[in-house]
């Protein structure tokens, strides 16, 4: 008997544990991941996966040792601060949002970066799940998309058709450069390396 009711005992734990660590969906885990919530996120036409939104995700990975040198270097990289010129504004009225803030979740961000760096019209930023793929099925335990973004992410707006290239020349071609050079994937060539690594 007294087996039985361990046996029940540590299923009743291990069920409370799972529910304890998928409480981040709701935003209750100790960590407000629910700043998304005010924004109008929609999901992902390809897969019909819903967006959450950079601070979601980073809510969660700024705390991991393993993420939380990434997430640094995001907050602080030119797909977050990026533009003083482009703002969430612009990105919504003039259409630069489908590079600078495709999914419409910059505003999310401003409260973990310097408030220098937060236009007045709102800030417009490149978020997680533009490369990383849309993470309603994620939230720590599911997959993503897109973990590991190839140059073809990159491709979505770093490509010859961009059309403002003037703006941006070291990103100029940069798609069409990678795919020319050693260290893409194509054949005869020998490393794969990731553009981000660059």
């Amino acid at each position: 008997m007294l087996k039985k009711s361990l046996i029940w005992t540590s299923v009743g734990l291990g069920l409370m544990g799972m529910v304890a660590c998928s409480s981040s969906r709701d935003g209750d885990s100790g960590t407000d991941t629910t700043i998304s919530s005010d924004l109008q996120l929609t999901h992902d036409p390809l897969t019909g996966i819903s967006y959450v939104g950079s601070d979601t995700c980073i809510g969660c990975h700024q705390d991991f040792s393993w993420s939380a040198g990434e997430v640094d270097r995001y907050l602080a990289g030119k797909h977050v601060v990026h533009s003083d010129h482009i703002t969430q504004q612009d990105a919504i009225s003039d259409g630069c949002g489908q590079c600078h803030d495709p999914i419409g979740d910059g505003p999310g961000l401003e409260g973990f970066i310097d408030a220098a760096n937060v236009p007045a019209a709102g800030l417009a930023a490149v978020g997680c799940e533009t490369c990383h793929g849309a993470g309603g099925d994620h939230y720590g335990i599911g997959p993503m998309p897109n973990a590991l973004p190839d140059f073809e992410a990159c491709g979505q707006c770093h490509n010859a058709d961009m059309f403002h290239n003037a703006y941006h020349p070291e990103g100029d071609n940069i798609v069409e450069d990678y795919k020319a050079g050693a260290h893409s994937a194509a054949p005869g060539n020998h490393t794969g390396a990731p553009c981000a690594k660059c």
